[in-house]
């Protein structure tokens, strides 16, 4: 079933970074693309098989937003994250919901972050 738009109800700040060279390390810089209304969902941990080896995908939570053309699912890559309530999660998979063309589903996981380092850069 198709999310209804009313179940939309977290903004989210659509991030793109970079990676600079600073010296002997890399800085990354996040820059606003987008502010959308989002429907944050935790999942447990999924976990797959592949042959005899367990792999754990990470997917901590769950994003669903309104499609647009400059947020369809192959723009929204791991070059891009999502920030909800000052919390940012890397994209790890997304796709439009349910096959059409109305949402799109973000596989995240949340990102580790230093909370007494909050200047955008990471």
């Amino acid at each position: 079933m198709l999310t209804n738009p009313g179940e939309l109800k977290s903004r989210a700040t659509i991030l793109a970074w970079t990676s600079e060279q600073d010296g002997t390390t890399l800085k990354e810089t996040y820059e606003p693309i987008a502010t959308v209304w989002a429907k944050l969902e935790p999942v447990g941990s999924l976990t797959y098989w592949f042959g005899q080896k367990q792999l754990d995908t990470g997917v901590t939570h769950r994003i669903t937003i309104r499609r647009t053309n400059d947020l369809r699912p192959e723009k929204l890559t791991g070059r891009v994250c999502v920030e909800i309530d000052g919390i940012r999660y890397s994209i790890l998979r997304s796709s439009d919901l349910e096959g059409e063309k109305r949402f799109t589903v973000l596989d995240v996981c949340l990102e580790e972050h230093d909370a007494d380092k909050d200047d955008g850069v990471f």
